[in-house]
């Protein structure tokens, strides 16, 4: 059975589907009383727990006159606010509360890059159908798992791929998006500060600190955001990276236990070979 978050700006009844969904799909508003926060007065509790204390059921929505009242809340607002705050906020939040969590676990117990990396056969190739091109120590696969993301928010996408290594010394991770035209223009901004509220809200997450600093590649704009946190006693460091134009979005991440000096000169190297063709 369904469970809904009710929006405390806007009353809003946003479908509970991951514990990483903290913005309003309708007004864009952080929502109190989110997993996150919720887990932080409930240890030890489950996300089938919380739906059960804080989520309203099917059976309590009032009608479907009232559920289309809170769709026409969406429609009414200014397209550029509907694109920076509900659709690229809400999609970079997800990408970067998932690929935080998923890295954690990833490298956790493993030691810090051997340095052979470094002289390995790096592979240069397109990744997406958008033009993004990058070069790695090995080749990237496809994610086996999908993107927790409201309905409203996978409406305007036309098509996205996420790819990742396997590698557990540290993780890089590649989402490339392009959205319906009906979007409009778009607008890195809500992007920026949706990836870092991924990945700042996951459960466990202390001590995060970063700074961002303008990046472009081929005269596409967009930013680089460079940090550190602590999730459940773990040190990480991450780099992001956030690009975008007219209707194309990408974004390249970097997880590695912190002071993994190896793990940062191969982040560089990735860096510095991206490349986008329109």
């Amino acid at each position: 059975m369904k469970s809904y978050l009710r929006c405390n700006h806007c009353n809003h009844l946003n479908e509970i589907t991951s514990e990483y969904m903290v913005f309003c799909a309708a007004c864009g508003k952080r929502m109190s009383n989110n997993f996150t926060e919720w887990k932080q007065r409930n240890a030890g509790k489950t996300l089938e727990d919380y739906k059960q204390s804080v989520g309203v059921v099917e059976e309590q929505i009032v009608s479907a006159s009232s559920a289309k009242k809170r769709k026409n809340i969406l429609r009414s607002r200014p397209l550029k606010e509907k694109i920076v705050i509900v659709v690229i906020t809400a999609l970079s939040a997800s990408f970067g509360g998932w690929a935080g969590s998923s890295a954690v676990k990833a490298i956790k117990n493993s030691k810090k890059t051997n340095v052979e990396i470094l002289e390995n056969q790096w592979i240069r190739k397109p990744y997406g159908n958008f033009g993004l091109t990058l070069e790695t120590p090995w080749e990237l696969q496809a994610s086996g798992e999908e993107l927790p993301l409201d309905g409203a928010v996978t409406a305007l996408i036309e098509k996205m791929e996420t790819f990742e290594n396997s590698s557990e010394d540290f993780r890089v991770m590649v989402n490339t998006i392009k959205y319906k035209p009906e979007i409009g223009q778009l607008d890195f901004r809500g992007g920026a500060d949706g990836s870092i509220s991924g990945m700042k809200n996951n459960p466990g997450v202390t001590n995060f600190i970063y700074k961002e600093d303008p990046f472009s590649t081929n005269n596409i704009p967009g930013v680089i955001q460079r940090g550190s946190y602590t999730q459940d006693s773990f040190d990480i460091e991450f780099i992001n990276i956030l690009l975008m134009s007219e209707l194309n979005a990408w974004q390249v991440s970097f997880f590695m236990k912190r002071k993994d000096e190896v793990a940062k000169q191969v982040a560089d190297r990735i860096i510095q070979s991206i490349t986008i063709e329109s």
